[in-house]
């Protein structure tokens, strides 16, 4: 369990570091680091399937619902690769960020990747539901789908358990291994969630027409931004060359996006830095927040009772019976110092 531990821990370091300067916190060493952890564990997990083949050890399948979460997270950083090296409006980019070069650098890579490192069988999608999960996510992007992408990552996976692979502690540890999983999902998935709205902002463009006035307010809805949605939206458009109008003629000030008939492009370095590399401006949706207000009851209200140093905890019984006390400290009181780097409480 410690090549998984160390992922987990890998994951969330990238995420919170993302906006540090670099003459603090090089990300590439985060890269290189997380990028050995994988590997660490997919070959552990390779040799435990080799041993199942010729022994059946039970150890392979114990590990199963492990493996679904490490490999999920894996597609997902490749996936934001993907979508990074296709996104036309952005220089190239100088290097592969992939995490599966030996499985190829498309969409492709995530099913020889599966297929590599898991037993072949008739309930393969049964036994892997974040994987699945990860797929349906991939095929939303694939297709156009950006709504339905977002609204994946709002829920997560629905995990019908076999019974062999079903938590031993209660209710509560199988929600905070969910929440955990969502959490560290889409810190996977945060550098590219800037890129999923500007595909979405292209097509926009393209349908509403030359000059078409569309109110910015409306616009952050269907971009899916959150937390201060409207100023959001308006920062982006404005990063993707989309003059901003302000109407001063009515009771209240209305701002508009105004289309046009020119292909999208990112122009200026700051304007590409905050496309490829949104830093912690996802936060509020990354630990847990909301999309729409309908969802306030589910695991989006979980980043006030979790905390990072419970996510490690979740497998261990006490002695006595009793749930495992929770810290007062969570990841909501960490402080920032005066170059926004990360405190922990």
């Amino acid at each position: 369990k410690m090549q998984a531990k160390m992922a987990r821990y890998n994951i969330i370091t990238l995420y919170l570091l993302s906006n540090v300067p670099a003459e603090k916190y090089q990300v590439k060493f985060g890269t290189v680091a997380l990028r050995t952890c994988f590997t660490s564990y997919m070959n552990l997990s390779q040799s435990l399937l080799d041993e199942y083949k010729h022994t059946k050890d039970s150890l392979f399948l114990r590990e199963l619902e492990t493996q679904d979460e490490i490999m999920s997270y894996i597609a997902l950083f490749h996936m934001s690769a993907v979508i990074r090296s296709e996104e036309s409006a952005l220089p190239p980019t100088s290097s592969a960020s992939s995490l599966m070069e030996e499985s190829g650098s498309g969409w492709g890579a995530l099913f020889s990747t599966f297929t590599k490192y898991t037993e072949k069988c008739h309930s393969s999608v049964y036994m892997y539901p974040r994987w699945k999960w990860t797929l349906d996510l991939a095929a939303s992007v694939q297709s156009g789908n950006y709504q339905r992408y977002f609204r994946l990552l709002e829920s997560g996976p629905t995990t019908d358990k076999p019974p062999s692979m079903t938590l031993a502690n209660n209710y509560l540890d199988e929600a905070s291994d969910k929440a955990r999983f969502l959490i560290l999902a889409r810190c996977c998935c945060s550098s590219s969630l800037n890129l999923i709205r500007l595909s979405a902002l292209r097509r926009y463009n393209h349908s509403f027409g030359k000059g078409e006035k569309v109110l910015a307010h409306n616009l952050a809805n269907l971009l899916q931004f959150t937390g201060d949605a409207l100023l959001h939206a308006i920062e982006f458009c404005r990063d993707a060359g989309l003059p901003i109008v302000m109407d001063e003629t009515g009771i209240e000030n209305k701002c508009y996006v105004t289309m046009k008939s020119s292909p999208i492009n990112i122009s200026t370095d700051m304007s590409i830095v905050r496309m490829c590399n949104p830093g912690r401006s996802n936060d509020l949706f990354v630990f847990g927040s909301s999309i729409g207000d309908e969802f306030q009851d589910d695991l989006t209200v979980l980043t006030s009772q979790l905390n990072i140093d419970n996510w490690e905890e979740r497998d261990k019984i006490p002695s006595d019976g009793e749930p495992l006390q929770r810290q007062n400290h969570d990841i909501l009181s960490c402080r920032n110092d005066c170059d926004h780097v990360l405190i922990p409480p």
